[in-house]
């Protein structure tokens, strides 16, 4: 992986992390699924945590993210691993999902 890329990868996951955060600050549902409302404002919080990025990067990866995060993991899910800090850097499975959506291999 060249440089840059580690770069970018270590920026998409601090995206990650601030848009979950304003993610769970503005929802007050602690529902297992993620409902249209859910996914919208994860979304549009990790567009407007990648303001370094071109607006097309940014969302074609802020897209990849919420639908891979979504999938793998309920809003529950992701309240309780913020909550005992297993949703950090050492997670192996966001740092993955991460560098698959900014690489664009899917």
């Amino acid at each position: 992986m060249r440089s840059n890329q580690i770069k970018d990868l270590v920026k998409m996951k601090s995206i990650v992390k601030k848009t979950i955060a304003i993610f769970l600050f503005i929802t007050s549902s602690l529902a297992f699924a993620w409902t249209n409302n859910d996914k919208s404002s994860f979304y549009r919080g990790c567009v407007t945590n990648a303001d370094y990025m071109p607006n097309a990067t940014a969302r074609r990866y802020c897209s990849c993210m919420t639908n891979m995060v979504s999938t793998l993991w309920t809003v529950n899910e992701m309240t309780k691993m913020i909550k005992n800090g297993t949703w950090n850097n050492s997670n192996k499975d966001l740092e993955a999902i991460a560098n698959w959506c900014l690489t664009g291999d899917y």
